[in-house]
């Protein structure tokens, strides 16, 4: 299995004008299936469990999922018209906006403490602000 593979994603997007002039709102929405992952161990092959397990399958690859992952960001823009025929663009971008920090990259090595256990995070919530200038 490929460590892409993810057989359902779903993105969704969409940006409406405000009622009020120059400002818009955009919202884009994912959802994904979890990563496929299996366990490594020595004793599938008949070797002593002191051998490395590193890639060394003890069940079908792809036999097991990480948990699903979605997240919703928004952003909202809003053009202010300035003298001599210029404009400023103020962009705020709410990333993750539901704080879901679903792990993936699964620990697959049998005899390890932390087997089964995220490596790896989706990124928290976090807010982006840009001043740009159109002259």
């Amino acid at each position: 299995m490929l460590r892409g593979d993810r057989p359902h994603v779903l993105k969704a997007f969409g940006n409406i004008k405000t009622p009020w002039s120059g400002g818009s709102l955009g919202a884009f929405l994912v959802y994904q299936s979890g990563q496929p992952w299996e366990a490594w161990h020595a004793t599938a092959y008949g070797l002593p469990t002191y051998f490395s397990s590193t890639i060394r399958y003890a069940e079908d690859a792809g036999s097991r999922r990480s948990p699903s992952h979605w997240q919703l960001d928004l952003r909202y823009t809003h053009r202010l018209p300035l003298p001599l025929g210029a404009d400023a663009e103020v962009r705020i971008d709410l990333f993750n906006v539901f704080d879901r920090q679903t792990g993936y990259n699964l620990n697959p090595v049998a005899r390890g403490a932390t087997f089964g256990e995220p490596r790896s995070y989706f990124d928290p919530r976090r807010v982006q602000v840009t001043i740009g200038l159109d002259i």
